[in-house]
């Protein structure tokens, strides 16, 4: 079971992004969400999404709980000012 949290503004980006994009394309659509970090994309090289990747991703509820699963726990809040997501 997946419980992870994340701040509500990250949410609402998210969710911005989703809409947008799902209206552009239609609702076929389907997203990724990656690991990431600074030095995983360098000019010669990318190891980006070595740690988590999560492909072919449709809707906004698997998206939200995509984006939590490939964020790093100290980028993950507490309970405050946060959006609870249960997979």
């Amino acid at each position: 079971m997946l419980s992870r949290s994340f701040h509500k503004e990250l949410e609402e980006i998210i969710k911005e992004g989703h809409d947008y994009l799902t209206g552009k394309y239609g609702e076929g659509v389907s997203f990724a969400a990656r690991s990431s970090a600074t030095a995983e994309d360098l000019p010669n090289a990318s190891f980006a999404g070595q740690q988590e990747t999560y492909l072919n991703v449709t809707g906004i509820d698997n998206l939200l709980k995509a984006c939590i699963g490939a964020m790093p726990p100290f980028l993950r809040t507490g309970p405050s000012n946060t959006v609870q997501i249960t997979a």
